[in-house]
């Protein structure tokens, strides 16, 4: 069984029989199959960071929302955001963020599943406005 991109790609074989109700007559019959070839491709996702307006706190801020555009994630795969644009001053940056796809198995054992997809990322704007007095 193929189940992620690492993978090497196999023959999709399968097994044929024909029946006549309940009646196996396969040996009737010159069953001629051609078989392809499985191969899984990265899921394509767009990952878009949030757009925020901060106000001055004398502290590093930052802004780790995101929305997943597209199609999603696989099963039970979740994001952690493991980097994102921090702000101290006033101003505005790209809210550039970087994930990981986490996937947990029914052992409860986390892995990174990153490379199982091809991640596009959308970045929305940081800004720390000036606090009012």
């Amino acid at each position: 069984m193929i189940k992620d991109v690492n993978e090497e790609d196999i023959e999709n074989i399968l097994q044929f029989s024909v029946f006549d109700q309940d009646q196996d007559i396969t040996s009737n019959y010159n069953l001629v199959v051609t078989y392809g070839k499985l191969v899984i491709k990265p899921r394509e996702i767009t990952i878009k960071s949030n757009t925020s307006s901060l106000v001055y706190n004398g502290k590093e801020q930052d802004d780790k929302t995101y929305e997943i555009l597209d199609m999603g994630l696989a099963g039970d795969d979740e994001i952690n955001v493991f980097s994102a644009a921090k702000l101290k001053d006033c101003g505005s940056t790209e809210n550039e963020i970087k994930c990981k796809i986490i996937s947990t198995d029914e052992l409860g054992n986390h892995s990174d599943n990153t490379y199982n997809y091809s991640i596009t990322y959308e970045y929305g704007t940081l800004t720390i406005q000036k606090k009012p007095v």
